[in-house]
């Protein structure tokens, strides 16, 4: 079914269906059930897709430290979000998602390139990874 015929069928107009399927507009909970019903999305992947909507404005644990942390640990993070397996080999440190609280702060401690401001939120940013 072509974008225009499902505008047709719920009454929308071309731009607001294009808007959806692209992800460049949000849809309510009601506006993307009846979507689906229109395309036969049913079961679990209906189940899945409604659950997004729900859970659309819901900040996750990496939107309420990633305005903090620099770029390159922002990509490192959302690399090891992605992965299947992590493997990884340290001779002097412990991996970084193996560290304990106060490892991470002595570490954070000595280091000359952390600002002592900024400890708590890099322990609690570690933990919140170690977690996931």
């Amino acid at each position: 079914m072509s974008g225009r015929e499902i505008a047709g069928k719920l009454g929308w107009s071309d731009s607001r269906v294009s808007r959806l399927m692209a992800g460049t507009r949000g849809g309510t909970e009601a506006d993307v059930s009846a979507f689906l019903a229109i395309c036969g999305v049913t079961g679990k992947e209906r189940e899945r897709l409604l659950k997004l909507c729900k859970d659309q404005y819901v900040r996750s644990w990496f939107q309420q430290h990633g305005s903090h942390l620099p770029p390159q640990l922002q990509t490192l993070i959302d690399h090891e979000d992605k992965a299947v397996a992590i493997k990884a080999f340290e001779c002097t440190v412990v991996p970084g998602l193996l560290q304990t609280g106060g490892y991470v702060r002595a570490l954070a401690e000595v280091s000359r390139s952390i600002p002592a401001t900024e400890i708590d939120d890099l322990v609690s940013v570690r933990f919140a990874r170690k977690n996931l």
